[in-house]
C-alpha cells in the first residue's frame, strides 16, 4: 500500500466532533479540464463514513463560473482521492 499507514495515522487523529466542513481535492488522471470540477455525486464514501456533498456550497462554487461538473463516469474512474 502506497500511503496506507500514513493515511491511517491521519484518520485516527481526526477529532470528528470538531469537523464542520471538509474539502476533498484531487487531480484528474484521465480527464483534462483547465478549471476545477465538481462531482455529480451526492456523497463520498470515506474511512470516516459517508460524507454528504454540501449542495449549498456547490451552488456557490458553480455560480462563480470557475467550476464545471464532471461526468459521473469520469468521477467513478478517478482514484486520486482513495
Amino acid at each position: 500500500s502506497y500511503s496506507g499507514a500514513t493515511a491511517a495515522w491521519a484518520y485516527k487523529n481526526v477529532d470528528r466532533s470538531r469537523v464542520r466542513r471538509v474539502f476533498v481535492l484531487g487531480p484528474s488522471h484521465s480527464w483534462y479540464t483547465p478549471r476545477c470540477a465538481l462531482s455529480r455525486c451526492s456523497s463520498y464514501a470515506t474511512p470516516l463514513g459517508d460524507i454528504p456533498i454540501d449542495e449549498a456550497i456547490y451552488a456557490d462554487l458553480s455560480a462563480s463560473g470557475l467550476f464545471e461538473r464532471m461526468a459521473l463516469d469520469v468521477d467513478e474512474r478517478e482514484h486520486s482521492i482513495e
